[in-house]
């Protein structure tokens, strides 16, 4: 098989409070014999923090996505995603503070191979390390 397939990646919540996480997302794609030749990153992190911060607010108007779409051209592909907290919830009351669900969205050649949810600890984040996508 050809590489001949690309990659649009896309990571999504309805969570009010999405914005306290910082997202870092790379996909590495490979050719038939297993070799790197590509390889995406992109950062999103929509809250800088000052140290004078009483009240963290949503510095974000309308729906965060975050999206990595590649043009690169590869037989299959892996993708490295880190949800990371950047401010932690208003209380230190855990159990006030429930695991929340994020959504990933993976096209390839511009259809939906993959729909799944995760779950994103509040206070630790979650990662997906060498997760591999559909090859179709």
């Amino acid at each position: 098989m050809a590489c001949t397939k690309k990659y649009k990646i896309k990571i999504t919540s309805n969570y009010d409070e999405w914005w306290r996480y910082n997202i870092f997302l790379t996909a590495v794609g490979y050719d038939e014999e297993g070799k790197v030749i590509s390889y995406k990153s992109m950062t999103d992190r929509p809250y800088e923090i000052n140290g004078t911060d009483e009240i963290r607010t949503n510095p974000i108007e309308g729906e965060r996505v975050i999206e990595l779409d590649s043009q690169d051209l590869v037989f299959r592909a892996e993708l490295y995603l880190y949800v990371i907290t950047n401010t932690y919830p208003q209380t230190p009351i855990i159990r006030e503070w429930p695991p929340f669900k994020m959504n990933l969205h993976v096209e390839i050649n511009g259809e939906i191979v993959e729909q799944s949810e995760h779950e994103v600890n509040q206070w630790g984040g979650t990662t997906l390390i060498g997760y591999k996508l559909p090859i179709e």
